[in-house]
């Protein structure tokens, strides 16, 4: 089974990601929903987390900062929409790189459920304000949850 598939849908600006991770669903969604382990993977590339927060309730803020190796940083930050346990969660992601102003924030939906071998992790991303937006974040997801599959594990 290849679960490392992204689909994309320009017409509706929106990506797909689907990926294998040989952990327990319940270990992998706290993964997304812990700040402290939340901080182990969801910075791209050579990127690493900084600083996190989470406040796991509908409406609820998150957050991350990122740090490259050129001492850039960046913030990624939402709000909790939906919860269930360790199913599936929706939120808002903003992020201060792309100029992303309030009310403008994109999407997340993770879904996640047993599988042979682990959890089946599906990464829904919508309402992006263009392709090229919805590109670079199908690269940065793909970074991340590379990371995400090494340190649940």
């Amino acid at each position: 089974m290849n679960l490392a598939a992204a689909t994309t849908t320009p017409a509706t600006e929106s990506l797909r990601v689907e990926r294998l991770v040989a952990a327990p669903v319940e270990r992998v969604f706290d993964y997304w929903t812990k700040a402290e382990l939340l901080a182990k993977w969801l910075a791209p590339g050579a990127m690493n987390c900084i600083d996190s927060d989470t406040d796991l309730q509908p409406g609820g803020v998150w957050f991350v900062t990122m740090r490259g190796p050129d001492g850039r940083t960046v913030t990624a930050r939402g709000i909790y929409l939906d919860i269930e346990p360790p199913r599936r969660l929706t939120f808002t992601w903003g992020s201060d790189d792309n100029g992303c102003a309030p009310g403008m924030e994109t999407e997340v939906e993770i879904l996640l459920s047993t599988v042979p071998g682990g959890t089946r992790l599906v990464l829904t991303h919508t309402k992006f304000a263009s392709i090229e937006q919805r590109d670079r974040h199908q690269t940065g997801w793909g970074m991340c949850l590379a990371k995400l599959e090494a340190v649940a594990r």
